[in-house]
């Protein structure tokens, strides 16, 4: 009869086990564009990088920006992949090196995974907010004249198939692995650039992936900051402060890792927080040893997550988008009705999204929120049952800035690149409230 019972019990634990199984594969891919075919960069829509007196001359791929003289880092795409099989359940995590995702080519990227089994809720593509990034990736005048140039299409083509082409090998080196997560605060990384009695926001959230023998994988970072260490002057490509973290995050797995033997290096991907007013404090290498420092520190606290997740999107309306002049200027006397109409080209609509690991959510952001607006949705999460909520910004679309409305009275930068006013930000983190009660 004891035997029996073992058996019994040796079978129930091994059927929760393989409902609990999963396959996990990570994968970067150097996407730099090359010298010859002469891609600008985006992120910045300083003098230092625009060309000027060229706009008739022909030239294959710029007309307002200078191309980009080399390259100080590469830039890459990195893909983790997440699948339960028994459920055919998956999820995929996208990271670029660009300054921003829009929502064009968030569905443009849809249109070929849906080819192969993902569902557009399961799937999260974020800009890291490098500002040394390619740009002539954006279709829309509004971003080709502030800091991308123009749009051009052969590049972008190309720009996806190697984006899927990363996803194509993650999927290829997916194997059974476990999943933890560390959230820890950081300390003297960055600053907000709104001044120094104003808040950074106050954690740091590592997703880790470790194979079945023990070999760390790889996974997620996500931390606010902006990529913005190289100046609007710099004209190399550079995956800038987010790049400098992956590495230095890689480093330290493969010093975790010095007990098996390594197969291959680890992969990271960054994803940014609600960074939209948050600044690199130190230099971008020195920055990037230093977070992996602080996270090692917090190695101990480390905590396994149950690979079960349930995701949800949704389509919101923020209202008609238009920027509003005063807050781009300081003088006094210009009149606070005075708005530039965008409509035509900046959409009033955006998608967001959600993914519940149990009690851990990840909640997507389709801008740069800063950091009031950060920890208010992340504070709305908790009173509505999350453990821990991880804001991913600059996620499934790029609409800039979101402030706070005392931010948006104040003016200044970001208050100027802000489209949807006052009311803007706390609409996302309404949506949002909406959008957990579904789950």
């Amino acid at each position: 009869m004891k035997a029996l019972i073992f058996l019994i019990l040796l079978s129930q634990m091994h059927v929760a086990f393989a409902a609990n199984s999963l396959m996990v594969g990570l994968a970067s891919k150097d996407i730099t564009p090359k010298e010859e075919e002469l891609i600008p960069l985006g992120g910045y829509g300083s003098m230092e990088r625009r060309e000027w007196f060229n706009f008739f001359r022909r030239r294959p791929h710029w007309r307002m920006f200078r191309p980009a003289k080399g390259v100080i880092d590469p830039i890459r795409a990195k893909v983790m992949f997440l699948d339960r099989r028994e459920t055919s359940q998956k999820l995929l995590f996208i990271s670029l090196d660009v300054i921003g995702v829009t929502k064009e080519m968030h569905r443009d990227l849809m249109t070929r995974l849906k080819a192969m089994g993902f569902e557009s809720a399961s799937v999260i593509v974020s800009g890291t907010h490098t500002h040394s990034g390619p740009g002539a990736l954006a279709n829309n005048p509004v971003w080709e004249i502030m800091a991308m140039d123009r749009f051009q299409r052969a590049y972008y083509d190309h720009f996806l198939d190697q984006v899927i082409s990363t996803v194509t090998e993650a999927m290829s080196k997916a194997q059974e692995s476990e999943l933890f997560t560390i959230s820890f605060p950081t300390h003297e990384l960055v600053r907000n650039r709104r001044g120094s009695e104003r808040p950074v926001y106050p954690d740091a959230n590592l997703l880790l992936a470790r194979s079945m023998d023990g070999e760390w994988r790889g996974g997620i970072v996500n931390f606010a900051v902006h990529g913005t260490w190289h100046g609007a002057s710099n004209m190399y490509f550079s995956s800038d402060v987010p790049g400098a973290i992956e590495k230095s995050m890689q480093d330290l797995l493969t010093e975790k890792n010095s007990f098996v033997r390594l197969k291959r290096d680890a992969d990271f991907l960054f994803i940014n927080g609600a960074e939209g007013d948050i600044a690199p404090h130190v230099e971008y290498h020195e920055l990037g040893n230093l977070f992996a420092k602080q996270a090692s520190s917090f190695w101990p606290s480390m905590e396994p997550l149950v690979p079960e997740w349930e995701v949800i999107q949704k389509e919101i309306e923020l209202g008609k988008p238009k920027i509003n002049l005063s807050k781009c200027v300081e003088q006094k006397w210009m009149p606070k009705t005075i708005n530039l109409g965008i409509k035509r080209w900046i959409s009033s609509k955006t998608i967001i999204s959600q993914i519940h690991f149990k009690n851990i959510w990840f909640l997507t952001w389709p801008g740069e929120a800063t950091t009031e607006l950060g920890m208010m949705l992340r504070e709305q999460a908790r009173e509505k049952g999350a453990e821990s909520a991880w804001v991913l910004g600059l996620s499934n679309d790029h609409l800039a800035y979101f402030v706070t409305p005392e931010e948006y009275s104040a003016g200044g930068y970001e208050a100027c690149t802000n489209f949807f006013g006052e009311q803007g930000g706390l609409k996302v983190i309404e949506a949002h409230s909406q959008l957990s009660k579904k789950f």
